[in-house]
Order: C-alpha cells, then sequence, then structure tokens
C-alpha cells in the first residue's frame, strides 16, 4: 500500500508546529484547516464534508488563501507553508525543536 505524499511529514507538523505556523502566516482558523487539509492529502469535496461546509464554500476559502499567500496551485501552498516551517525552525530560539542535530553549535547548514 502507498503511502500519501504528506504521511512523512506528520512527525514534522505537531499541533506546536501548525500553531507557530498559523501566527506566522497569520492564518485564521478556518485558513489552517484547510492548509492541515490539503497536507492531509484531502480534497475539496472531503474537506467539505469533514469540516461541514458546502464544497463552494471550500473552494472559495482556497482561492482566498492562495490570494493571500500568492500560490496558485496545492503544490505551491505546500512549498509556501514547507519554507515557513524551515524558517521557523532555523530561528534563534525558535519554540520548535531543530531538524538539524548541528544548530545548537551554529553548524547547521541550513542557517547559511
Amino acid at each position: 500500500m502507498l503511502q500519501s505524499r504528506s504521511s512523512s511529514l506528520k512527525p514534522f507538523f505537531t499541533p506546536q508546529v501548525w500553531a507557530v505556523l498559523s501566527q506566522q502566516m497569520k492564518l485564521s482558523k478556518r485558513e489552517l484547516q484547510m492548509v492541515k487539509a490539503v497536507f492531509d492529502d484531502k480534497r475539496e469535496d472531503s474537506i467539505a464534508r469533514d469540516l461541514g461546509l458546502s464544497p463552494h464554500t471550500v473552494r472559495t476559502y482556497m482561492e482566498r488563501l492562495h490570494g493571500k499567500l500568492g500560490v496558485k496551485s496545492r503544490t505551491a501552498l505546500m512549498t509556501a507553508i514547507l519554507g515557513e516551517f524551515l524558517k521557523a525552525v532555523i530561528q534563534p530560539n525558535s519554540p520548535l525543536s531543530p531538524i538539524c542535530a548541528k544548530r545548537a553549535q551554529g553548524d547547521c547548514p541550513f542557517q547559511r
């Protein structure tokens, strides 16, 4: 059985990570729900069903979210979120766990 493309990201995207990303990107609670659903590889009809919304409402949220983040596709949306995640974890004194074991020594290649 094939894993979804986002399943390997779940260990990194904890509730704390989502909270930091939401704050950094100024996402509303609903926008964050949409982004999480995209990362769970859900389609608009599934998102609508899960959130008790109409598919039209989900499309509207997604269009506005794309505009807010300056992206034009689901792939670009995921790339933008991943970029913000990487920015967050390399910040000095970040509340997020480093993805580079050498960050504390100042020798992390992600910080260059």
